[in-house]
């Protein structure tokens, strides 16, 4: 009937580990995205390119070399980004479980205070948008 301390923190554990796969997901996503649309921009200018080296060759080929650094160094970055994202993501993670390790009680005293208040504001915010349609 009753849970132990024990049971009733490690669902915010779990659900903190949840959170913090999905945040990661969505870092890859972020990370595969841009590297796409840096492919794709690369494939098109590069196509542009080999269409005027035929006509200015020297130049051409400078430019050509820049786009080439200019996508590299874009999905270099991106990459490092989403690499920076997975790391304080993680490192919030353990330093949230360590505290709920050391700190049960009051830990589950604050997502319970969290929930209320979101509770209430979603509240507020559904009677809110009930209110605007019975206007229009």
């Amino acid at each position: 009937m009753y849970e132990d301390t024990a049971t009733l923190a490690s669902k915010p554990i779990e659900k903190i580990d949840q959170i913090t796969q999905r945040v990661a997901g969505k870092a890859d996503a972020v990370i595969a995205s841009t590297q796409r649309v840096a492919n794709d921009a690369l494939d098109a200018l590069h196509g542009k390119v080999e269409t005027l080296r035929e006509q200015v060759p020297d130049k051409l080929h400078r430019t050509a070399a820049r786009v080439d650094e200019l996508a590299r160094l874009g999905i270099e970055r991106a990459s490092q980004a989403g690499s920076d994202m997975r790391q304080q993501v993680s490192r919030a993670s353990d330093r949230t479980v360590g505290y709920i390790r050391e700190e049960p009680l009051k830990s589950m005293l604050i997502a319970a205070a969290a929930g209320a208040a979101l509770a209430t504001v979603i509240g507020m915010l559904s009677r809110s948008g009930s209110a605007k349609h019975l206007h229009h």
